[in-house]
Parts: structure tokens; C-alpha cells; sequence
């Protein structure tokens, strides 16, 4: 159960570095 825990948080985070990712591009498309 911990372990299934962990990985629920992780998958947290890796979304939401994917999102900031996708944000960033977007605007460094948009600058350039």
C-alpha cells in the first residue's frame, strides 16, 4: 500500500513538471 502511495505522488509530480513543461514551450514559442 506505501509503495502504491508513493507512486500516486510521484505520478503528482512528473504531471506536474509535464504541465510547466508545456507551459514554458508554449511561451517560448510565443516569444520567438
Amino acid at each position: 500500500m506505501k509503495r502504491i502511495k508513493k507512486w500516486n505522488g510521484f505520478e503528482k509530480e512528473i504531471r506536474r513538471i509535464l504541465q510547466f513543461v508545456v507551459v514554458l514551450d508554449i511561451i517560448l514559442t510565443t516569444i520567438v
